[in-house]
């Protein structure tokens, strides 16, 4: 099953109510990973904020916890996320562990730590790093060739640009600014979901 994954960022933060409507409807639309980023809130915050969270989804999904900057972390969060540049070990937890990465020797590295994933980017221009230059596709390609995890593409998402980034063998793609800015994050979502779906291993094939 391919993966959609949606990360909040610390300026969907600013609105919670909405920030848990625009997740609601994104999780009905086909979204099946979420990732909680944000600097505005410590870890006691996060971890109620997720268990709230969980009593208005209608749909049961792993929600990971981006760790960011933390030195130690006790969850209970189903899955947790690494910065490329954590220095957390991915084999000190027993959750599903992934890391962020920029490289393909970061991508290798975090394998070989246990990472269970990767989310690989920045693939296309975007706006929540607008002063970065995309690695492109053949960042994508070129991870997906050298490790045996699944990996996400993130970095400019849109439903009309994830059919090159599958081609490259990425079993799923993550997503920011496409979702929470979106007008309907349930039809975007959808859109999403749909263009997914129909090339699944398309990369493969």
């Amino acid at each position: 099953m391919p993966i959609l994954c949606l990360v909040t960022d610390d300026d969907s933060f600013r609105d919670i109510d909405n920030l848990k409507k625009t997740i609601t409807s994104a999780v009905q639309g086909g979204v099946n990973l979420l990732i909680i980023r944000t600097n505005l809130h410590s870890l006691e915050y996060i971890n109620h904020f997720i268990y709230s969270l969980k009593w208005d989804l209608e749909i049961e999904i792993p929600i990971a916890i981006n760790l960011g900057d933390l030195k130690k972390i006790d969850s209970d969060a189903d899955v947790l996320h690494l910065p490329e540049y954590s220095t957390l070990n991915e084999n000190d937890y027993s959750q599903i562990v992934g890391r962020s990465v920029h490289s393909l020797k970061s991508a290798v590295e975090a394998e070989s730590r246990g990472a269970d994933y990767l989310i690989a980017g920045t693939v296309y221009k975007t706006d929540s790093h607008p002063y970065k230059n995309p690695e492109g596709v053949s960042l994508i390609k070129s991870i997906t060739s050298n490790v045996n995890i699944p990996v996400f593409a993130i970095g400019g998402m849109k439903p009309e640009n994830i059919i090159p980034v599958l081609e490259s063998g990425a079993s799923g793609i993550s997503t920011i600014s496409s979702v929470l800015s979106s007008d309907d994050p349930r039809k975007t979502a959808e859109k999403f979901h749909k263009i997914l779906t129909e090339n699944y291993n398309r990369g493969t094939s």
